[in-house]
């Protein structure tokens, strides 16, 4: 693996590195970066977290979307990770549509997420794109808003290409935590659509170790050997 280049890849192993020891999670649908960070932290650190729903080794198998509902509900997830199409400032997210009139360019819709985002302990947000187009002042329609201090402790992790963002409760919006190698301070700064103080002990993001870059070999390997239609399993 070769940074910056991989960036796909330091995503997955930075999803990883969010799984803590015993969580229960689970990932939204088609969300192909967060499932192989998974897979990457269940054979690590990680090993005694619970992954919810089939999808992944080990799962805990759910009925329905409504078993997973309820588990959230009781305040028996852990951690969820969810992607937007806009990200603001204070970390609303938006799942709806952007632009108006001609320009208006809608999406598959929220699905749970207006109830799992505040409702879940941690969430890690994830975004293969950072841009002002993304990453904006305030989104153009709230489909959800992070936990409210003091419930959660610094809640919500953003995980883009060129850096990792931690919601501070203290600001009320999210702040710098490290940025990647080819990257800088300045340069994530720019690629942000609203002010990005950094976090006081900000730092360039560790490298991936020589175990994370053979799982993500790995189960990279895996997923392209196996049968992509499932009536050829």
């Amino acid at each position: 693996m070769s940074e910056p280049d991989d960036v796909t890849g330091l995503m997955a192993i930075l999803c990883a590195r969010e799984i803590r020891p015993g969580d229960r999670f689970g990932i939204g649908v088609a969300s192909p970066i967060p499932s192989l960070g998974a897979r990457i932290a269940l054979s690590l650190g990680a090993r005694d977290a619970i992954p919810i729903g089939r999808n992944l080794p080990g799962g805990v198998p759910l009925a329905g979307s409504l078993d997973f509902t309820a588990m959230v509900l009781q305040g028996r997830v852990d951690l969820f990770f969810l992607s937007a199409a806009q990200i603001d400032a204070t970390g609303a997210i938006n799942l709806q549509y952007v632009g108006d009139g001609e320009r208006r360019r809608a999406f598959f819709g929220a699905f749970a997420a207006p109830l799992y985002y505040p409702a879940v302990g941690r969430t890690v947000l994830f975004r293969e794109e950072h841009s002002p187009r993304t990453f904006v002042e305030r989104v153009d329609w709230v489909t959800a808003t992070p936990p409210e201090a003091p419930r959660h402790d610094r809640p919500v992790v953003v995980v883009t290409p060129k850096a990792v963002l931690r919601f501070s409760s203290a600001r009320g919006g999210f702040e710098l935590e490290s940025f990647h190698p080819g990257e800088t301070i300045a340069s994530v700064r720019d690629a942000t659509g609203f002010d990005l103080p950094a976090a006081a002990e900000v730092h360039e993001t560790p490298a991936p170790s020589a175990a994370e870059r053979a799982l993500l070999a790995r189960f990279r390997a895996e997923t392209a050997s196996s049968p992509s239609d499932p009536g050829k399993a």
